[in-house]
């Protein structure tokens, strides 16, 4: 593996998160057939079943690729040399990785059932993918300062996949490769384009739109001809939405008409209701 570049870095972590993928799905599967116990033929086995940690391995290996494409594909070739810093980085998390998987790799190879810290495995998984992704994010604002790039790396939010028969290795027992080839990364450019130019968060997740406000109608279109009015007098107009049209019509027409002249003498007037 060259250390020297982060392009070799983040293709060692991703195929040693594979690597502890497929050792602890064989490593759960040797803990059922040691158990003896009888299952149903159609019951879904324990050993293929998503938990917190298959969960943790199977995402970091897509979530530090993926963050590592959304850099290559805006900064370029720069970004996969990237720098001391970023390395360093990625070579102490990969270190620390590699040596768990491989205490992993001894579990499934031993005649014997010894006790694996879970927990402490979940945790390490966690923890190299933060700082992995963090040491991409920052190398990324780095070299973007003075470009007419985004100044911050748009992190892809990626669901873990579901684990499949394929996924899994028919050599589960196999080391783990210390070199794997570099091969060229089919990225969808535009996808990176997008997620630097819309706005709020990057989730790479399509959302349905918001629906448009309705529009109000102006006070021209909400004024008709009054129903109240004797055949042949000019209609007055008054508010469709007007309270009183719905209580006391009488009310009504008397409240929106500042034409009509006010009686001599005041009529008690009751609404009928």
């Amino acid at each position: 593996m060259d250390g020297n570049r982060v392009a070799s870095l983040v293709d060692g972590l991703t195929s040693t998160y594979e690597a502890a993928f497929n050792f602890y799905i064989r490593w759960k599967q040797k803990q059922e057939q040691e158990n003896h116990y009888k299952r149903h033929p159609g019951k879904i086995s324990p050993a293929v079943g998503k938990c917190s940690l298959s969960a943790s391995l199977d995402m970091s290996s897509h979530r530090i690729e993926s963050t590592y494409q959304v850099g290559f594909a805006i900064i370029g070739p720069e970004f996969s040399v990237g720098d001391a810093i970023c390395r360093d980085s990625l070579w102490a998390n990969l270190t620390r990785l590699h040596e768990r998987v491989n205490l992993l790799r001894l579990a499934i190879l031993s005649a014997h059932r010894e006790p694996l810290e879970l927990r402490e495995l979940l945790q390490i998984s966690e923890s190299t993918r933060h700082n992995c992704i963090n040491a991409l994010a920052q190398q990324y604002k780095r070299l973007a300062s003075g470009r007419l790039v985004p100044q911050d790396l748009p992190i892809p939010s990626l669901r873990p996949s579901l684990p499949q028969a394929g996924h899994l290795s028919h050599h589960p027992t196999q080391a783990i490769a210390s070199h794997k080839p570099a091969q060229p990364v089919d990225f969808d450019r535009q996808t990176a384009i997008w997620s630097t130019t819309t706005s709020g968060p990057p989730t790479f997740q399509s959302e349905p739109p918001s629906p448009p406000p309705t529009p109000l109608p102006p006070d021209t279109q909400s004024l008709a001809p009054s129903t109240l009015n004797p055949p042949g007098m000019t209609p007055r107009l008054r508010p469709n939405n007007s309270v009183f049209s719905i209580f006391c019509p009488e009310a009504m027409a008397l409240q929106v008409d500042p034409t009509r002249p006010v009686p001599g003498s005041r009529q008690q007037r009751y609404c009928r209701l």
